[in-house]
């Protein structure tokens, strides 16, 4: 069955579910209290401008995984691209955005960058599981 528009929906949609699964790891990261650490502060909960922008981010980046599953004949192993686009948005985070704003992610030990690319592989599992479900198998 051929329906792209709807696909594009439905990847946008579970990018956005998967910034939630992403924001439920990053609260039990913090409640366990490893931030601690690592040696920063790091807040169990965004507030509501903060939120929203990782919603929509999170939803553009459903939006460019429709291009791993956009076709029919690649609508198979959504997971396993689900995390390995997941890669992509942590290496911008690490390599371009952190260190614009300031932050030296990169020499500020392992953990950062490890609960970042924690936290994108979860975002990119959840964007795959909930593709295919939504999805189905047409």
């Amino acid at each position: 069955m051929r329906r792209p528009a709807a696909l594009l929906c439905v990847c946008f949609c579970a990018g956005l579910i998967g910034v939630f699964a992403a924001m439920g790891g990053e609260w039990l990261w913090v409640r366990v209290g490893l931030p601690g650490l690592g040696g920063w502060a790091l807040q169990p909960m965004p507030a509501v401008d903060g939120f929203c922008a990782r919603l929509l981010w999170g939803g553009v980046w459903g939006l460019l995984f429709f291009i791993g599953v956009g076709s029919e004949r690649r609508r198979k192993q959504w997971i396993r691209k689900g995390l390995l686009f997941s890669l992509v948005p942590a290496l911008l985070q690490l390599l371009l955005l952190f260190p614009q704003m300031g932050h030296d992610s990169l020499a500020a030990g392992v953990l950062r960058p490890m609960l970042l690319l924690l936290l994108n592989l979860l975002w990119g599992a959840t964007v795959g599981v909930m593709t295919r479900v939504f999805w189905g198998r047409g």
